[in-house]
């Protein structure tokens, strides 16, 4: 379900795409930084899947038909 919805055209423009990464990597280092070790992993599987599927393997999607924007 993650998957379809990070497949929306929203995402098109790279500097989205970099800029959840980024933050997502962000939130890792400062839970680690607080020592949160719990949430520092889960924002480091989180950083890993978006890293992966906005930067390795996207392809552009399609805009979005005004009926199906609805």
């Amino acid at each position: 379900m993650l998957s379809k919805q990070l497949k929306d055209p929203v995402f098109n423009p790279r500097w989205r795409r970099l800029a959840v990464v980024a933050s997502c990597g962000a939130w890792t280092i400062f839970d680690l930084w607080q020592r949160n070790i719990g949430w520092a992993v889960f924002f480091g599987a989180l950083t890993a899947y978006t890293a992966w599927h906005f930067l390795v393997v996207w392809e552009d999607q399609p805009p979005r038909d005004k009926d199906e924007a609805a």
